[in-house]
């Protein structure tokens, strides 16, 4: 069987290349959950062969089986190639460096003895708190989580995102908008949750720079 290449950037959301990565802890499994050093223990020997001086090895970290990538000669890590049999595949990494860790993860198709380029880009910490904090609010919902827990915790995520006011009120108003009138169980879970950040915004319990 011809194995196919992988080439693995790293980058950042400007789409500038991620140049202080000391170590990275690459994710790579088949599109049914395999992790792909399980399937083929000949990737990580490849790896060894390629990148001697990396130290790759296979752990698992936050229950993912990864294949760990650390220079021992000083190398900043923004740029893996890996050799993998023909397949569709999910791959992310965690880039250890002085920012956010797990970069987003994609879908790509690795062919006989053909290359294919992918970039995982690292997103900011702001960047993903503005991402995260509606469905936080909307899967405490769910849960029935005390209100004043929620709040709490919603007014850090905020916070630490630094999302301008009226960013958030524009955004808010639009789910309010769009969600006016719902009966289904999930759209009123998501309505209880525009109204709570509407009401944190109003109330101004949430501090905006």
């Amino acid at each position: 069987m011809s194995y196919g290449k992988l080439n693995i950037w790293l980058k950042h959301e400007n789409c500038n290349l991620i140049d202080d990565c000391w170590r990275t802890d690459l994710v790579i499994k088949t599109c049914s959950g395999v992790p792909v050093v399980n399937m083929d223990p000949k990737v990580l020997r490849k790896l060894k062969k390629k990148y001697p001086k990396w130290n790759p090895m296979v752990h698992d970290y936050m229950g993912e089986r990864r294949i760990k990538l650390e220079p021992t000669d000083g190398t900043k890590i923004n740029n893996v190639e890996v050799e993998l049999p023909p397949g569709c595949y999910v791959v992310w990494t965690r880039v250890c460096y002085k920012g956010n860790e797990e970069t987003n993860k994609v879908l790509v198709t690795v062919n006989c003895a053909r290359e294919v380029c992918v970039n995982l880009i690292l997103n900011s910490t702001k960047t993903c708190g503005k991402e995260f904090l509606y469905p936080f609010v909307v899967r405490a919902k769910k849960l029935d989580l005390n209100d004043e827990h929620v709040e709490i915790a919603a007014k850090l995520i905020a916070e630490i995102a630094d999302i301008p006011k009226e960013e958030l009120v524009a955004d808010l108003d639009l789910r309010f908008k769009d969600l006016e009138g719902v009966k289904k169980a999930r759209e009123v879970r998501h309505l209880d949750a525009t109204k709570m950040l509407k009401k944190m915004v109003e109330e101004e319990r949430i501090d905006f720079k």
